[in-house]
């Protein structure tokens, strides 16, 4: 926590989100803060790449299924 501001990860830490379909590795640091703070719901944050692998798989399945409706 920075300027009573609560932040999902401590400096250092490796994180996951996907976007455009790849999951992306990074390590958390002040620029990911500003990131954050920017667009806090554009990007979903993982712990794991596990879990964001299974974000990932979830969100090609609802496109899938919403393509076939159509």
């Amino acid at each position: 926590m920075k300027n009573n501001k609560y932040y999902p990860f401590d400096e250092g830490d490796i994180y996951y989100y996907v976007t455009d379909e790849q999951i992306v590795t990074s390590v958390w640091d002040d620029v990911s803060e500003e990131i954050y703070d920017m667009n806090k719901n554009k990007h979903r944050y993982f712990h794991t790449y596990r879990s964001a692998y299974a974000f990932q798989l979830m969100q090609e399945m609802r496109k899938s299924i919403k393509q076939s409706i159509l």
